[in-house]
């Protein structure tokens, strides 16, 4: 197969795998229009421009597409560099972070010549970068990061040419992700608790769920993690209630990055007071004074297997008085066991049970329990 056509599957495998990939190209032909033509920034982060090649050698430039970039090059000799400034755009909703710069190693095409190195720093640093350190490039900001290529200096009459498509890799602030998923799913749920026929089609489905080899417990909670769909119980219907009930708020997509979110709301007195949110019956024992505690990651379970303990779990309290259900406690953040959702050995799903804090809250240490940091809440 010719180089350009491997170098262009390149590309195309690249962006099936990059994260940034949006699928806009940059234009590196002439291009002539007859009459109106109007161009809007792509979403996201894109490369806008590759600056002036410098070094002894020479440089092509075949193209860049998103985050993608290919080139050829031909070091003058062994101890000769060749650097290429490479200049992003930030037209996305959240800041970006910059990470690393790599090529797809499982299609040799993509990178030709495993004698011919290469770095790669963000310009205003003037540092090389390894792979601990990470830049963040914020809404309507630009980033130049240079690459240069040098050659490992081995063999007497060393090959010096070089074809490569390299990914430019950023990321989300995962704290951007959390506080723009939480904060839409907070309000949908007081407004499901609130809503009486919400309300009711939410615990009705888990007084469906009682499994009488299990236990009372399996009524006390509900979600839409992976397990709930995948459930032979009435659960199975679980993950379809959730999010009908939560209507869009549990995917959160950022500059076309779907990033889905996953609940369990546990029923369960949490502040001792049994005056205090409702009261259900199961098997002629009443469970007084329960809370509703909704807790909440964007961590994919799929990817993770009991014993193991997904983070970060946000974990928050509503409480019912006069009629009326209040969100009384802060987001906590936390972890919780990976288990089955219905408990067991498994994955899918996290154990509610096991949920500690990852900081400390009102003099509360980390790793405490749910009840704890609510004992101690201002006003409690």
């Amino acid at each position: 197969m010719k180089k350009w056509a491997m170098a262009a599957l390149c590309v195309l495998f690249s962006l099936m795998f990059c994260f940034n990939c949006l699928g806009y190209a940059a234009l590196t032909t002439e291009l002539t229009i007859e009459g109106t033509a109007t161009w809007s920034r792509p979403e996201g982060i894109y490369i806008y421009e590759v600056g002036e090649p410098t070094g002894s050698g020479s440089t092509t430039i075949t193209g860049y597409v998103s985050t993608v970039l290919n080139s050829s090059i031909t070091l003058a000799g062994k101890y000769d560099k060749i650097s290429i400034p490479v200049r992003v755009y930030n037209n996305g909703s959240a800041t970006y972070y910059f990470n690393s710069v790599t090529y797809d190693e499982t299609i040799a095409e993509c990178y030709t010549n495993a004698n011919i190195l290469y770095n790669y720093k963000v310009t205003e640093t003037g540092t090389p970068i390894t792979e601990e350190d990470v830049y963040p490039i914020d809404q309507g900001k630009t980033m130049e990061i240079t690459v240069t290529f040098y050659h490992n200096k081995t063999g007497n009459n060393p090959d010096l040419d070089l074809t490569s498509v390299l990914n430019f890799n950023f990321g989300i602030s995962s704290d951007y992700v959390d506080s723009v998923a939480t904060s839409g799913a907070l309000a949908k749920f007081l407004e499901i608790l609130n809503t009486p026929t919400n309300y009711t089609k939410m615990t009705t489905e888990m007084m469906n769920n009682y499994n009488s080899s299990k236990g009372d417990w399996t009524v006390s909670y509900i979600g839409n993690v992976a397990g709930a769909a995948n459930s032979t119980s009435a659960a199975a219907d679980d993950t379809e209630i959730v999010e009908d009930l939560f209507d869009g708020q549990l995917l959160l997509t950022i500059d076309g990055e779907d990033i889905p979110i996953t609940v369990i709301i546990k029923r369960e007195n949490i502040d001792g007071n049994a005056a205090t949110g409702d009261s259900y019956t199961i098997n002629d024992k009443t469970y007084e004074g329960c809370e509703m505690t909704l807790y909440m990651t964007t961590v994919d379970l799929n990817e993770m297997t009991y014993p193991n303990r997904a983070s970060t779990v946000y974990a928050t309290v509503f409480t019912k008085e006069d009629g009326e259900w209040y969100q009384m406690s802060e987001l906590y953040s936390g972890s919780a066991q990976v288990v089955g959702y219905v408990g067991g050995e498994s994955s899918g799903s996290f154990d509610t049970g096991t949920w500690i804090s990852t900081e400390a809250y009102y003099g509360v240490p980390a790793g405490s329990g749910i009840g704890t940091i609510v004992a101690a809440y201002p006003g409690q």
